[in-house]
């Protein structure tokens, strides 16, 4: 059931083309496993930033040049569902 939130929130982002280099590693990374072996699709894989204001959170897929910043409630609720903490509780 997360696993299907977090795929919703990310299909219904309106991502912007573009190569980002980005200040630090991210934060957090997350791809998407396939169960079915026989399902041959590329894997795809999220990078995370959390803004300094640790308000909102930045997205990258590198690999197809795609970036987002999420305004503050998409960006907490895909972290509470990511990590199980709170983006507003970080220090």
């Amino acid at each position: 059931e997360q696993v299907q939130k977090v795929k919703g929130i990310l299909n219904d982002i309106d991502w912007e083309n573009g190569v980002v280099n980005m200040a630090r590693p991210a934060d957090y990374r997350f791809i998407f496993q396939f169960k079915n072996p026989e399902i041959e699709a590329k894997v795809v894989l999220y990078e995370l930033w959390v803004s300094p204001n640790k308000d909102k959170v930045e997205l990258v897929i590198d690999a197809e040049s795609k970036y987002v910043q999420l305004d503050t409630g998409k960006s907490a609720e895909l972290f509470e569902i990511l990590t199980g903490g709170k983006l507003s509780e970080l220090k």
